[in-house]
């Protein structure tokens, strides 16, 4: 067997020559922005919850 042959085929492997390379790259870049999303949606609720604090010590 020639070594230059298996070098050559993993150098010119593309993403898109991977059956479902794509469909798979696309799934973990949905997966990252929901899981982001849901991250803002938390910090917000947290910083609302925050301020309701802040108001509750300063009228008592």
């Amino acid at each position: 067997m020639d070594e230059r042959v298996g070098k050559g085929m993993m150098r010119d492997t593309r993403l898109k020559d991977i059956p479902g390379g794509v469909q798979w790259l696309q799934g973990i870049l949905e997966r990252f922005n929901r899981i982001r999303s849901v991250q803002s949606l938390f910090l917000e609720e947290c910083s609302g919850y925050k301020r309701f604090l802040e108001t509750v010590i300063i009228l008592h």
